[in-house]
């Protein structure tokens, strides 16, 4: 089969501490200059992309920058290199009249298409359904749970013909990706559509358990034969 060139994938995982970071500041009312510190942008992936652009608009909020120019000036100074020029690329044409806060979220989803197709989140879509979203041998149920939901997030804010992802559908895409006797053993006691993604998640943390002590049993019998 074929893997799916998705263009967010569950192995790539971003390191934060890795991306560099810029100072951004705002004068407020009262005189004082308030600071907070963003991830960079160099043009690595959309995934990269999704990431530094939430930080910046968490910190847009807390510097209160409320118009489209403060939107423009400052997300330009979180980015580098290719990304830089490919955004000043997409800004030029624009008056400074122009350069409002619908305008601003407009021209980032101009700048998605940079790093990713028109199509990215029906790919993605497809990808999330396939089987190499599944959980890793060693990684923890919570762990995974997180990581596909953050896939869930990015996919559904990507360019692309089929409607967003509910969570419903969210829940299951997770309960798929887990291992096939755990999911026997859930269906035989409980029913997905009665559960929350928490509880179902705390039952496959549980069989995670059981089959650790299996697995540590054998390597026990294995060493006093």
């Amino acid at each position: 089969m074929t893997a799916i060139a998705a263009p967010i994938k569950y192995s790539n995982v971003i390191e934060p501490d890795k991306l560099e970071k810029v100072a951004l500041t705002q004068t407020m009312a009262n005189g004082t200059r308030r600071k907070k510190y963003n991830p960079v942008f160099s043009g690595e992936d959309i995934e990269t992309l999704l990431f530094v652009e939430d930080h910046f608009r968490k910190t847009a909020r807390k510097l209160l920058y409320n118009t489209g120019a403060e939107l423009f000036d400052n997300f330009e100074e979180i980015l580098q290199g290719s990304a830089e020029r490919k955004w000043n690329t997409l800004v030029a044409p624009l008056a400074n009249n122009q350069r409002t806060v619908a305008c601003f979220n407009l021209v980032l989803q101009e700048f998605y298409l940079r790093y990713c197709g028109n199509e990215a989140r029906d790919t993605g879509i497809r990808y999330l359904r396939s089987k190499a979203v599944c959980k890793r041998r060693n990684s923890m149920p919570r762990q995974h749970q997180e990581r596909i939901e953050t896939l869930w997030r990015y996919t559904n804010r990507l360019p692309g013909q089929e409607p967003p992802l509910t969570e419903a559908q969210l829940k299951t895409i997770l309960f798929n990706s887990f291992p096939w006797r755990w999911k026997q053993a859930y269906e035989r006691s409980r029913r997905l559509a009665d559960e929350t993604i928490e509880e179902m998640v705390e039952f496959m943390d549980k069989e995670k358990g059981f089959q650790d002590e299996d697995d540590d049993f054998s390597k026990k019998r294995k060493q006093d034969k």
